[in-house]
């Protein structure tokens, strides 16, 4: 890893610690402000007119949004928050079972994805990827990432990934019948938690885990 590399990694998960000074905390609170702020208008940008998902809802057509949290939305709602966002462990369930890569010409740039039910078909644009991570647990002593409230992923610290374009942590999905195989995003806040094992070394970064230090891979891409 050379010197610029690791800067901006160290740089991008110091900034998203927690501050114990009063005056390092506005900092971070305007930071958030106004990155909420961009995210926002970003948010505004990608959507449609009304008459647009007017339209599409007769055909049985219906836009989807998964931000980098894992929550998922219906597109044209704001703001984007945890209160806006969609809940019921049920539907949540039954629509990302069904995720899979858009292979129709239908909006294929705008929304990768898509999870069929029936006669509808609802399309997905994530923020970054479809699976996010965020959190981790130990089941009768296996190491198990979460996503989408209770669908689980074995832990293996062995294949993370370190995006470099994107300056984020990566793990595989192997389990997913649809999507597999694949990276999910670990959410912020786990990737941080993990940060605390990260060290740096002349040939990469590396995570301790459990008393093994392991290579996390670097990408490009």
């Amino acid at each position: 890893m050379n010197e610029k590399m690791r800067h901006t990694f160290v740089s991008s998960f110091r900034s998203r610690r927690f501050c114990s000074y009063a005056e390092d905390i506005q900092k971070v609170s305007e930071k958030h402000q106004f990155y909420r702020y961009r995210l926002y208008r970003l948010s505004q940008s990608q959507i449609k007119p009304a008459s647009f998902y007017e339209a599409q809802a007769h055909k049985r057509m219906y836009y989807y949004h998964i931000d980098l949290q894992g929550r998922l939305y219906i597109e044209d709602m704001l703001p984007k928050s945890i209160t806006t966002s969609l809940k019921s462990p049920k539907f949540l369930n039954f629509f990302w079972k069904r995720l899979r890569p858009n292979e129709s010409a239908e909006s294929k740039n705008d929304y990768p994805f898509i999870s069929p039910c029936g006669t509808e078909m609802n399309f997905v644009r994530p923020a970054d990827t479809p699976i996010v991570f965020d959190r981790l647990e130990s089941v009768d002593g296996e190491d198990l990432l979460v996503y989408n409230a209770n669908t689980y992923e074995t832990f293996n610290p062995n294949g993370l990934v370190w995006k470099t374009k994107t300056n984020r942590i990566y793990h595989p999905v192997l389990k997913h019948s649809n999507l597999s195989p694949t990276l999910g995003l670990i959410k912020s806040h786990l990737a941080i938690t993990l940060s605390e094992g990260f060290s740096y070394e002349d040939s990469g970064l590396y995570i301790e885990w459990k008393g093994t230090k392991y290579l996390i891979q670097t990408s490009d891409n």
